[in-house]
């Protein structure tokens, strides 16, 4: 499946990308961001079961945490 069907516009200038595309991009797990998402780190939309996030967003979370330089 190419990464052009794993985005998905919500009516913001940047698309959001499902849980296991942005984990790939950081090369963490799915938990690993599941856990910022329930801690209010990182920003998530959920579309009915499927979690999505802006890689933008999740990439400015993960710097000011210190995760990623």
């Amino acid at each position: 499946m190419s990464n052009k069907a794993n985005i998905t516009k919500l009516g913001a200038s940047e698309p959001y990308v499902p849980l296991s595309t942005a984990a790939q991009h950081f090369a963490v797990s799915e938990r690993t961001l599941r856990r910022f998402i329930a801690s209010r780190d990182i920003p998530a939309k959920r579309l009915g079961r499927s979690i999505r996030l802006q890689i933008g967003a999740v990439e400015n979370a993960m710097t000011s945490l210190g995760k990623k330089s």
